[in-house]
């Protein structure tokens, strides 16, 4: 069963800027970044080297870049883009509840 977590308020997340947030209870730092007035939700950590893939940039198509190595993945649907990344990285389902934001992590995600 999934957990629901509620992680910021819609309006702190601006258009254009990653927001990262430590989810506790699942041992994982999550990215929120909004894109064409939609939030996206993704595991801050780049499949290749464990490197934070937030502080990396956003280029067109959805894709973000770590800033390490260079392995891109896409922000919707976590498929890795480029190498040396082989791996996709974990995505979330994001709602939003009464001016909050929320994600859907597995429970197995810790």
């Amino acid at each position: 069963m999934a957990s629901k977590i509620k992680l910021a308020p819609e309006s702190a997340i601006k258009e254009g800027q990653t927001y990262v947030y430590d989810v506790l209870e699942n041992k994982k730092k999550v990215a929120l970044r909004r894109l064409d007035g939609k939030i996206y939700a993704f595991e801050d950590r780049c499949s290749h080297d464990d490197g934070e893939l937030a502080s990396g940039p956003v280029l067109e198509n959805c894709m973000i870049e770590c800033p390490r190595h260079g392995a891109r993945f896409n922000i919707k649907t976590g498929k890795v883009l480029r190498m040396p990344a082989v791996v996709d990285i974990e995505t979330y389902p994001v709602n939003i509840k009464e001016g909050d934001v929320w994600i859907e992590m597995p429970a197995d995600a810790g």
